[in-house]
């Protein structure tokens, strides 16, 4: 086992008003606060037409493939990602 001791720095609760597009303005939101690297948890409601990204396709695949699936009606949603800058240096909800 391997592990490392890490010190809470900055705690944000976001809440998106209805339409607003999680990724796009989780993104915005990191940089505009200058969030290099995050944590994200998730907890909320996806509309119908929601495109939520899952996976991978295969757990131990050479190469991640991830999973589409498009609401069909109003969903509850719980769900976990990171944070970290893209090839262009900005934030990237992953």
């Amino acid at each position: 086992m391997k592990y490392s001791a890490a010190e809470h720095r900055r705690l944000f609760v976001v809440r998106l008003e209805d339409g607003d597009i999680l990724h796009e303005y989780l993104e915005q939101f990191a940089e505009e606060q200058g969030i290099k690297a995050a944590e994200i948890i998730v907890l909320g409601g996806a509309d119908r037409g929601s495109c939520l990204i899952t996976g991978p396709q295969e757990g131990r695949a050479p190469s991640t493939v991830p999973m589409e699936m498009v609401t069909d009606n109003v969903h509850e949603v719980t769900g976990t990602g990171t944070l970290f800058p893209g090839e262009n240096g900005r934030p990237v909800l992953q």
